[in-house]
């Protein structure tokens, strides 16, 4: 994650078919789990004024990078360590790595407040990914020149399941994620000798599954 090595799930093995879509383990919960989407829910709406179809997209991604276990750490393609809520790769992000927070909280305002010396994002995408959020807010046309968001519009991604790839796109950089023809490939595309990876199967389902609990009025993590 976040260094276009691999689509892995770095945070459990599997998931469980669930209202919150992680396994449940010793050492991270569900509870843990709900907790630190609050905390990213907050943080999208209130500090960047992001839309429930943009948050929808980003906590798809963290879903699927680390089930939301802001300390989850795994070997990635690459052979370096990747950790965190979007699985920071530390051949990626070298000495700035260490400076990464240990809780949801901390990570998520790390994300999108770091700097570096130029003055862009720590992955530059996050950039792109946030003036998205903020001139398409429901994901449903776009002004962007870039041809892979025009691609992505004119294949009919809408709303959450938009922004699912434009973060893949632009700050995962995951296997199948680079190209919007691959990522919407149904088998899938071999990178680093593995795979196939199919990261619109999940990252889409679960984006699309957090939409519906941010309108559910019922769900811990409604909107209001």
């Amino acid at each position: 994650g976040g260094s276009g090595n691999g689509d892995v799930n770095t945070g459990v093995n599997s998931y469980t078919n669930n209202s919150v879509g992680v396994q449940e383990t010793k050492k991270f919960t569900k509870a843990a789990a709900l907790n630190n989407q609050l905390a990213t829910k907050q943080y999208t709406k209130n500090s960047l004024g992001l839309s429930k179809e943009a948050t929808a997209g980003l906590m798809g991604n963290i879903l699927s990078e680390s089930s939301f276990n802001a300390g989850s750490s795994a070997v990635d393609n690459n052979g370096a360590v990747a950790k965190g809520l979007i699985a920071w790769n530390r051949a990626s992000y070298g000495n700035v790595w260490d400076q990464i927070p240990t809780d949801a909280q901390g990570q998520i305002e790390f994300l999108f407040t770091s700097k570096r010396k130029n003055g862009s994002s720590l992955t530059g995408g996050v950039d792109k990914w946030l003036a998205e959020a903020k001139a398409n807010p429901t994901g449903t046309k776009t002004t962007s020149t870039d041809s892979e968001l025009q691609s992505a519009i004119a294949s009919g991604l809408t709303g959450a399941a938009y922004f699912a790839f434009a973060f893949a796109y632009f700050v995962e950089r995951c296997c199948g994620c680079i190209k919007v023809q691959q990522y919407l490939d149904p088998s899938g595309t071999k990178c680093h000798g593995k795979g196939p990876y199919k990261p619109r199967k999940h990252r889409e389902g679960f984006a699309l599954d957090f939409y519906k609990r941010l309108n559910d009025p019922n769900d811990q993590l409604y909107w209001g």
